[in-house]
C-alpha cells in the first residue's frame, strides 16, 4: 500500500490518458463514451470500451500501469497494488468517478486531438 497527494495522484491520471493517447488507436478512442462508463463493469470501464473487454490482450496491452485499489480520503490518496485480472480501477478509472462531465469532456477532446493541454481539475471534496 502506498499513498500519494492529490497532486502526485493527478500526474498518474494525466500519465495514463497521455499514454492512452499515445499508444490507443482512433478507432478505439472513437469508442469511449463516458455517459456510459461503468468501472466496475468489464464491457463498459474504459479499457472495455475500446476493446470489448478490459481482459482482453489488447486491453492489457493499453494499460498504462498496473490496476489499483483507490481510495480518496481528503486530500490523500491510497493505493493499494493489483494486477488486470483483480478487476479494480486504473487512475483515470477513479478520477472519472470523482470528477464532473466537464472533466470527462476535456480527456475526450484531449485523446481524440480536439485540444493541445490537459487540464484537469480535482474535486477535493
Amino acid at each position: 500500500m502506498r499513498t500519494l497527494n492529490i497532486d502526485d495522484f493527478m500526474l498518474e491520471v494525466k500519465a495514463e490518458i497521455k499514454h492512452l493517447k499515445e499508444h490507443a488507436t482512433a478507432e478505439e478512442i472513437g469508442r469511449l463514451n463516458f455517459e456510459t462508463f461503468c468501472g466496475q463493469n468489464s464491457r463498459s470501464c474504459i479499457y472495455g470500451q475500446m476493446t470489448g473487454n478490459c481482459h482482453s490482450s489488447r486491453a492489457v496491452e493499453l494499460y498504462h500501469k498496473s490496476i489499483h485499489i483507490l481510495f480518496i480520503e481528503g486530500d490523500k490518496v491510497i493505493i493499494h497494488e493489483g494486477t488486470p485480472d483483480d478487476a479494480k480501477l486504473t487512475s483515470m478509472e477513479k478520477y472519472l468517478f470523482h470528477s464532473s462531465k466537464t472533466e470527462h469532456g476535456k480527456i475526450i477532446n484531449y485523446l481524440k486531438g480536439k485540444c493541445d493541454k490537459l487540464d484537469l481539475q480535482v474535486d477535493k471534496r
